[in-house]
């Protein structure tokens, strides 16, 4: 199994979180924090997968089965829902 993010924190001192919001360039982390995720991160050979950060937004790109029933029973084609997924509905 390769590194985790879980490694990352470790190694750096500082929660899961906190390394996924450093290596996500969001606020609420003090630059030296950040440096010091990214300098690991980096020698570590991590790269925070696309999934992660859109598990982290709460936008998958994703409909779950019973929405997608629901918006056929609708009457939304298959390629409609298809659609509105793409569009992270």
């Amino acid at each position: 199994m390769g590194i985790t993010i879980r490694d990352v924190a470790e190694a750096s001192g500082v929660s899961t979180a906190t390394v996924s919001r450093a290596l996500r360039g969001l606020p609420n982390v003090d630059e030296r924090t950040r440096a010091r995720v990214q300098r690991i991160a980096a020698e570590l050979d991590y790269v925070l997968p696309p999934s992660a950060s859109r598990l982290a937004s709460g936008r998958t790109g994703r409909i779950a089965p019973a929405h997608a029933a629901t918006l056929a029973a609708q009457g939304y084609s298959p390629a409609q829902i298809d659609a509105l997924a793409l569009l992270g509905a």
